[in-house]
């Protein structure tokens, strides 16, 4: 089921050729949910996951430099 979901997500974020902003946004939000959906930190449609997983994300591409937050809140999901 989860690859069925992914796949088509993968396909359009490998053939994206974005170059204005709009398409590079768009882009971006289909990286946060390919990453949320891979990951099963939670659903791409929860903004408060949505939002925890584009701060991770847009740190580590920036810094290059992982943190425990995605780690916490695996955990945390996974106890709720």
């Amino acid at each position: 089921m989860l690859e069925s979901r992914l796949q088509p997500v993968l396909r359009e974020i490998t053939d994206s050729r974005a170059r204005t902003r709009e398409e590079l946004e768009s882009l971006y939000r289909k990286i946060v949910s390919a990453v949320l959906l891979r990951s099963g930190l939670g659903s791409p449609t929860d903004i408060a996951v949505v939002r925890e997983a584009t701060g991770e994300l847009y740190y580590y591409v920036y810094t290059g430099q992982e943190t425990n937050t995605l780690d916490s809140t695996a955990h945390r999901l996974s106890h709720s």
